[in-house]
């Protein structure tokens, strides 16, 4: 095993230019798949999705409650 099958995983919440610096900076050197758990509201999950759908081995994994530092289940 090679580090390029190694998938990663990535957060994000309501921040489409945070996730796409990431994955444009991640691109560059790496080819592996992504996986990007998103926690944001409604109305920024649609543009999150789009830009995430730019990049190849990317997906996008939206849910209705927020996801970082472990999903929080009480919302």
């Amino acid at each position: 095993m090679t580090v390029s099958h190694i998938p990663i995983v990535t957060v994000t919440y309501n921040s489409v230019e945070l996730i796409t610096e990431l994955l444009s900076s991640l691109r560059k050197h790496y080819a592996n798949t992504v996986y990007v758990i998103d926690g944001s509201s409604a109305e920024y999950a649609s543009d999150i999705g789009a830009a995430v759908a730019e990049f190849p081995h990317t997906h996008f994994h939206h849910f209705d409650f927020i996801c970082s530092w472990g999903c929080n289940f009480y919302n």
